[in-house]
C-alpha cells in the first residue's frame, strides 16, 4: 500500500511540474501578445523564457552526465546539441 501512494505522490508530482512548465510557456506568450504588444520578435519574453529553459536543460543533462557513468556520453552529446542550439537561437541578425 506504502509504495503505491509513493508511486501514485511521484506521478502526480511529475504531473504538476510538467503542467507548470507549459503554463509559464503559454503565460510569457499571452504576455508578449496580450500585454506588451510584442509581435514576437528577437527580444521578447517568449524568446527570454526559451532560452533560459534552453540553459536549464543544458544543466541538467551536464548534471546527469556527472552523475552517471554508463550514460556519460549520450548526456554530453544532448548538452553539447542544446548548446549549439542555445547559442544560435542568441545570435541576432
Amino acid at each position: 500500500m506504502q509504495t503505491e501512494l509513493s508511486i501514485l505522490y511521484r506521478a502526480m508530482q511529475q504531473f504538476l511540474l510538467y503542467s507548470l512548465a507549459a503554463a509559464v510557456s503559454t503565460g510569457m506568450m499571452f504576455l508578449d501578445v496580450t500585454l506588451v504588444g510584442n509581435q514576437l520578435d528577437e527580444l521578447s519574453y517568449v524568446e527570454i523564457s526559451q532560452e533560459i529553459m534552453l540553459l536549464i536543460s543544458i544543466v541538467l543533462f551536464l548534471r546527469l552526465a556527472w552523475k552517471s557513468i554508463d550514460i556519460r556520453s549520450s548526456s554530453v552529446l544532448i548538452a553539447g546539441f542544446l548548446a549549439v542550439c542555445l547559442s544560435a537561437s542568441s545570435i541576432v541578425f
